[in-house]
C-alpha cells in the first residue's frame, strides 16, 4: 500500500479544511489530517504581534510529517502554506524530500473567485476583514508553482472537488 503526503494549499475560504476531511474518507489506511493553522495558532497561543513563528512552525510540521509517515499513516497537510525562508524559497518545497519509494507526495492548490471565498467564509462565520483576506489571497496566489496541481473550486460541490483531487492522485477506495 502506498502512503500519501497530500499538501492542500490555497487562500482562506476556498474549502481546504472541508475538502481535507472529506478526502481523508477516500484514502485507504489510516490518515492524519494536519491543519497548519491549528498548529500555528494553538501551538503558541500567546505571542507578540511581531513574533515571526514560521521557522518554528515549519520545523515542527516537518517532524510531524516525518514521524507520522514513519508510523505508516498517510497525511493530508492543509493550509495557506505560503511562507518563505530567509533565502526566499517556499518552505513547503522542503516537504518533497518525503517523496520516496512507497510514499507519494502531491501538491494541490485550490483557488476560486472572490464570491466563492466570501460565501464560504460567511458559512464558516469567519470574522476576517476583507483587507486581510485579500492580503492572504494575494500571498497564496503568488506562491503557485509548476509543482502544484491547480483546482478551481468555483461552482463545484465538495464531492466534485474531492473527485478531482482523487483523479489527480489516482487513489480509489
Amino acid at each position: 500500500m502506498v502512503q500519501h503526503l497530500i499538501i492542500l494549499r490555497g487562500p482562506p475560504g476556498i474549502g481546504k479544511s472541508t475538502i481535507s476531511k472529506k478526502l481523508a474518507n477516500h484514502i485507504s489506511g489510516n490518515v492524519a489530517v494536519v491543519d497548519i493553522d491549528v498548529l500555528r495558532y494553538d501551538f503558541i497561543p500567546k505571542r507578540n504581534e511581531d513574533f515571526n513563528d514560521h521557522a518554528l512552525v515549519y520545523s515542527n510540521l516537518k517532524d510531524i510529517c516525518k514521524n507520522t509517515l514513519k508510523e505508516g499513516l498517510s497525511i493530508i497537510l492543509e493550509g495557506i502554506l505560503a511562507s518563505k525562508d530567509k533565502n526566499g524559497n517556499l518552505r513547503i518545497d522542503e516537504f518533497e524530500k518525503f517523496s520516496k519509494s512507497g510514499i507519494k507526495a502531491t501538491r494541490i492548490f485550490l483557488h476560486g473567485g472572490r464570491e466563492t471565498q466570501e460565501l464560504r467564509l460567511k458559512k464558516k462565520n469567519a470574522h476576517y476583514s476583507y483587507d486581510k483576506v485579500q492580503e492572504w489571497t494575494q500571498l497564496a496566489n503568488s506562491t503557485i508553482t509548476n509543482k502544484d496541481f491547480i483546482i478551481n473550486t468555483d461552482n463545484k460541490t465538495e464531492n466534485m472537488i474531492v473527485d478531482e483531487i482523487l483523479n489527480v492522485i489516482k487513489i480509489h477506495k
